[in-house]
């Protein structure tokens, strides 16, 4: 199961992840196949991730937004990177679009730096700057610039004077030239760029996981969600304290009106609860599901305090 398959059978799952302000296209896609976890460490793993993040967002929220705006010029590049690493000559667009990364890469590693944000690898990719850049403009656009070949540069000046001459069977001729320099700058700077494939290809993923733990970290800030402790013991109880569901929880504030917290234990014997029709009783249980659905995909949860068992499916 996915997160893509609970976003159908549950409405407050739904509208939480619809809430989830994951700010590249790429980043939600990769969120949204993610799948139901059972791996206790792993669950840790991205809880604490989150608790970092909102310990920054407290710290100074401004430096986190500037990083989470950076990500809505993340694009998804996966063919891009594959190609280079199957060694295959990379066309314009593609060069493009490495170059353009790099320099997005580039920008959001030196404002993590600066806020000592350093719980995900991305490598510095200068030097792939410096191969498609190589006039220094740090602009995000890719030409087979005259700087990587004097010859041609030369060429390229000679077309100019045969188009001003209009001399057509000339200027045909060397642009066919031009070309085929240009063709072997591609292969150059793909074979120089296949050596820093790993780099791309890591700055990539962890771009993307950043992105999604901001995106969660500010969901908890905002809706005042907990870090859930998961249980050691299957055999263990579970536990919540003033759990809430946010969907009811924001209606009922938009009436004026406030939403009653709950407490509950269960154990691993039956648990029976009780009350008059339209009490709650079938809330209850949806937000212990809820909180269920969050804690296994590494998410805070709707309560003060909540003690998960980890569930297989």
């Amino acid at each position: 199961m996915t997160i893509k398959d609970v976003n159908i059978i549950s409405k407050s799952f739904k509208y939480l992840i619809d809430n989830l302000h994951i700010r590249s296209s790429v980043s939600r896609n990769i969120f949204l196949m993610q799948k139901f976890n059972t791996d206790k460490v792993n669950i840790n793993e991205s809880l604490n991730k989150i608790e970092f993040i909102l310990s920054k967002i407290k710290e100074d929220k401004s430096i986190i937004n500037k990083i989470s705006l950076k990500f809505l010029k993340l694009r998804d590049i996966k063919g891009t990177i594959k190609n280079l690493s199957d060694n295959r000559v990379l066309d314009d667009i593609e060069l493009f679009e490495i170059k353009s990364f790099a320099i997005l890469a580039t920008e959001i590693n030196e404002l993590c730096n600066s806020a000592n944000i350093d719980i995900f690898d991305i490598p510095s990719l200068k030097k792939v700057v410096e191969i498609l850049d190589p006039d220094g403009s740090n602009i995000p656009m890719f030409y087979v610039y005259d700087s990587y070949s004097e010859e041609l540069a030369n060429v390229r000046k000679q077309i100019k004077d045969a188009t001003k001459d209009k001399n057509k069977n000339l200027e045909e001729e060397l642009r066919y030239k031009a070309d085929e320099i240009e063709d072997e700058i591609r292969a150059k700077l793909s074979n120089k760029l296949s050596k820093y494939v790993n780099d791309i290809k890591t700055s990539f993923i962890n771009i993307i996981n950043l992105d999604i733990t901001i995106a969660k970290a500010n969901q908890a800030y905002e809706l005042n969600l907990c870090k859930p402790i998961i249980s050691d013991d299957n055999n263990d109880v579970a536990e919540y304290k003033q759990m809430f569901n946010p969907v009811i929880a924001e209606n009922l504030q938009k009436n004026a009106q406030k939403y009653q917290p709950i407490d509950i234990t269960l154990t691993n014997s039956p648990c029976v609860i009780t009350g008059a029709n339209m009490s709650g009783k079938t809330v209850v249980l949806k937000t212990i599901g809820l909180i269920q659905y969050l804690t296994q995909f590494g998410m805070y949860v709707p309560a003060k305090y909540a003690k998960v068992v980890l569930v297989d499916e």
